[in-house]
């Protein structure tokens, strides 16, 4: 599907500046974001995170599903047409909000080149250090397509006293324990380095491992529960609570076990299963598992 090509931007990828050919987006142009997992009639659904000339926007894969997206590639924040594999334009990455975002992986005042302090803080925004970065922070181990995996997040979101939750439903996490909470974010990246290396745990699960894990029928490993609180102990950190999360429609369907798909090829069918990132919809007796993280920067045409 083509789009009416009205305007030629530069798009600054970072190390080298690109010129694009770019488009203006038209009113019904939407822009995948992500994704994320909401609570739905008392299940955690997969939802679809989106971007258009609006604003933003999300609908639950709930039903059936016909998504169709473009072969051309937009930013997730801007929606400026893309030439890399990056699903952000250099100039969103640049910006000022997105570098404060950087500061969660990179460090505190890292994306800014100086020190950060909750009194001063590297981005000049205070509000945004209060809110973000000098809040109480919770580190959380997990089970999670086979492997332990150990995060951080903020305790509070979504106007949510435990809003963490949230972010450990959508890594598809099944038992848990959190911990906390941490007085801010920089004690809670520090914290959450020491407890990886100490008892090698991955703070990062790969794509490969996710499809290793539906592709081989691996089972969800048991936390190591006493030697996580044995080292939270003594680190002073104080368990805050535990669950679990139960995968949607609770079981992995085997009967056909679904083939793997491309999101970029479009998305058709009901879902039946969701864990984290990986999602199995069936469509004439097939099924497909996709992988939902695949979605930022796709687009499609005619709204949402």
């Amino acid at each position: 599907m083509e789009i009416p090509s009205t305007v030629s931007r530069t798009i600054d990828s970072g190390a080298k500046t690109q010129q694009s050919s770019s488009r203006l987006c038209p009113q019904t142009l939407s822009t995948m974001k992500g994704y994320d997992y909401r609570w739905f009639y008392g299940h955690p659904i997969p939802f679809v995170r989106y971007q258009d000339r609006v604003g933003e926007g999300a609908f639950p894969l709930f039903g059936y599903q016909n998504l169709r997206f473009l072969s051309t590639k937009y930013c997730t924040n801007c929606q400026a047409i893309l030439t890399g594999p990056d699903d952000m334009c250099g100039d969103c990455r640049e910006s000022p909000l997105f570098r404060r975002l950087r500061c969660i992986l990179d460090g505190p005042g890292v994306p800014f080149g100086k020190q950060c302090t909750g009194d001063n803080p590297a981005c000049d925004l205070q509000p945004w250090a209060d809110a973000i970065c000098y809040t109480d922070w919770m580190l959380y181990v997990v089970s999670v397509f086979g492997l332990v995996k150990v995060g951080i997040s903020r305790r509070e979101k979504g106007n949510c006293s435990v809003g963490f939750t949230q972010r450990i439903i959508s890594q598809g996490a099944g038992e848990w324990i959190a911990f906390g909470p941490l007085r801010d974010m920089e004690t809670a990246q520090r914290t959450e380095d020491e407890l990886s290396n100490d008892l090698s745990l991955t703070q990062r699960v790969t794509s490969a491992e996710k499809w290793n894990y539906i592709n081989y029928g691996k089972e969800d490993v048991p936390l190591p529960r006493e030697e996580v609180l044995r080292w939270t102990e003594n680190q002073g950190i104080p368990l805050y609570m535990e669950g679990s999360f139960a995968e949607y429609f609770t079981s992995m369907p085997d009967n056909p076990y679904p083939v793997f798909g491309t999101v970029k090829d479009g998305v058709q069918g009901s879902l039946c299963w969701s864990r984290g990132s990986i999602a199995v919809f069936e469509h004439n007796g097939n099924r497909t598992a996709y992988d939902l993280a695949e979605l930022a920067g796709l687009s499609t045409v005619g709204g949402l």
